[in-house]
């Protein structure tokens, strides 16, 4: 099974992105980070986070751009300074198109900048997408 870490400060889009992968076909799981500080928790496997049987490490990091405190960016930078976190795909959602924001993302190791679709469907159908791109045999699996 394939996970993914995402990174969304709104519980509502949170529990959008939930909905949307559980309609996904490939078998592929989520854990919601609800701020940068709590992801690097998790991915460091620190307090809460121990058990990597629980919090596994993540195929893909799905973040945010926009949050309070650390922003999706900031965290793009500590993760791409981390050796072990270094070559993990890390995909930036975002409700904002501003070119410079979408370049600095590029050029600090983003994978893809993606702008947050505005229905469910939408939703479901790039978070189907990225499974598939990013999840290993995901392409073997019959959709």
């Amino acid at each position: 099974i394939c996970h993914f870490l995402v990174i969304e400060n709104n519980a509502d889009e949170a529990f959008l992105i939930q909905r949307a992968f559980a309609k996904v076909p490939h078998p592929a799981t989520v854990f919601i980070c609800l701020s940068a500080s709590e992801a690097t928790s998790y991915l460091q496997g620190a307090d809460m986070y121990l058990d990597r049987s629980k919090y596994p490490l993540p195929y893909a990091i799905i973040s945010d751009l926009h949050m309070p405190g650390e922003c999706g960016l900031q965290f793009l930078r500590w993760l791409r300074r981390e050796t072990e976190f270094k070559a993990l795909p890390f995909i930036i959602l975002t409700g904002s198109s501003a070119p410079e924001q979408i370049r600095e993302a590029y050029a600090l190791g983003a994978n893809k900048v993606l702008e947050k679709p505005p229905t469910l469907p939408a939703l479901t159908a790039m978070i189907e997408s990225l499974a598939h791109d990013w999840c290993p045999r995901a392409a073997e699996i019959p959709s």
